[in-house]
């Protein structure tokens, strides 16, 4: 399993589990990333 860390603001840890191929999931990494969360993607 690869897990990918992104920088953003830290409130908490936050750890997003999807796949590559998941509309869904891309979604969601992309409000993660609008909203400058900082998350670990696995």
């Amino acid at each position: 399993m690869r897990m990918e860390h992104v920088k953003g603001s830290k409130r908490g840890e936050l750890i997003l589990y999807a796949l590559s191929t998941c509309g869904w999931c891309a979604k969601t990494r992309k409000l993660l990333d609008d909203l400058g969360v900082e998350y670990s993607y696995v």
